[in-house]
C-alpha cells in the first residue's frame, strides 16, 4: 500500500510517482566490495496499477554494477530503462526512455559478521521518457547529487538495511529526503520473504514545472531462489 501527495504539475498520478523513485531497484549494500572485486546485477520489473478509467503499466529493465577500488571504496553504477503505457478512457500513450542513471562512490565506515554502515555519494543523470506516437518529452527527473547513509544487520536467517539520504536537485525538481527500509527472513533455501517500506518527502519546492511529491509505500514480497543466480521477486 502507498500514500502520496501531488503537489507539482508534472505529477499527476501515483503511477509516476512510483516510476521515477526508484521503488524496487538494485541498490548499494552497506557491505561494500573487496578490492577488484565486481558485482553485476540485471533485474526486469513490471507494474500496473488501474482505477476509474486509468491505467499505467510499466516494464522496466535494469542493470546494477560494483567494483572494489581499494579497501573500503568502491564504485557503483545503475542504468534503468522503461517502457510505459498510460491509458485513459479510449487514449493510449506509449512512452520509452530512461528512468534512472547514477554513479557512486560509497566508503565503508564499519564492517563485522553481524553488521556494517556505509556511506555513498552519487550523481543522477537527467533522465525522461518520449511519446512514440506524439514523439513529445515525457516528465522526467533533473540531475542530482545524492548522499546517503546505509546501514545493515543480519544473521543466519534474519537481516535488516536502512538507506537514508538527500537527493539534492541541480535543476527545476524540488530536493527530496528519501528513505528505504527492507527487512527479510530466510525461510529456507527456495525463498526469502521480504518487506520494504520507502519514502521520498519533498523538502524544498520545486521551481517551474519540476518534479514535486511526498511518497511513500510498504511492499510485501516473496524472493524465489531459482538458482544461485536466478531469483524472481513477486510482491
Amino acid at each position: 500500500m502507498g500514500g502520496m501527495r501531488d503537489r507539482g504539475p508534472r505529477v499527476t498520478a501515483a503511477a509516476f510517482a512510483v516510476a521515477c523513485s526508484g521503488i524496487g531497484d538494485a541498490h548499494a549494500s552497506p557491505w561494500g566490495r573487496a578490492p577488484k572485486e565486481e558485482l553485476t546485477i540485471y533485474r526486469f520489473d513490471y507494474y500496473r496499477s488501474s482505477g476509474q478509467k486509468r491505467a499505467f503499466e510499466q516494464i522496466v529493465l535494469e542493470i546494477y554494477l560494483e567494483k572494489g577500488l581499494i579497501e573500503k571504496w568502491s564504485l557503483s553504477g545503475k542504468l534503468a530503462q522503461s517502457w510505459q503505457v498510460t491509458e485513459f478512457q479510449q487514449i493510449r500513450d506509449d512512452r520509452f526512455g530512461v528512468v534512472d542513471a547514477d554513479v557512486g562512490l560509497q566508503r565503508q565506515l564499519t564492517n563485522s559478521d553481524y553488521g556494517a554502515t556505509a556511506i555513498r555519494v552519487g550523481y543522477a543523470f537527467d533522465t525522461g521518457t518520449q511519446s512514440l506516437a506524439l514523439g513529445n518529452d515525457g516528465s522526467g527527473r533533473d540531475s542530482a547529487i545524492d548522499l546517503a547513509f546505509l546501514w545493515g544487520h543480519g544473521r543466519e536467517r534474519e537481516f535488516m538495511s536502512l538507506r537514508t539520504g538527500y537527493r539534492a536537485s541541480l535543476g527545476d525538481d524540488a530536493d527530496f529526503l528519501n528513505t528505504d527500509l527492507s527487512l527479510g527472513y530466510h525461510a529456507d533455501e527456495s525463498a526469502t520473504f521480504l518487506i520494504d517500506v520507502y519514502s521520498s518527502i519533498a523538502v524544498k519546492n520545486a521551481r517551474n514545472k519540476g518534479v514535486d511529491y511526498d511518497l511513500v509505500t510498504v511492499a510485501p514480497a516473496v524472493l524465489l531462489h531459482l538458482s544461485d543466480r536466478r531469483k524472481l521477486q513477486i510482491g
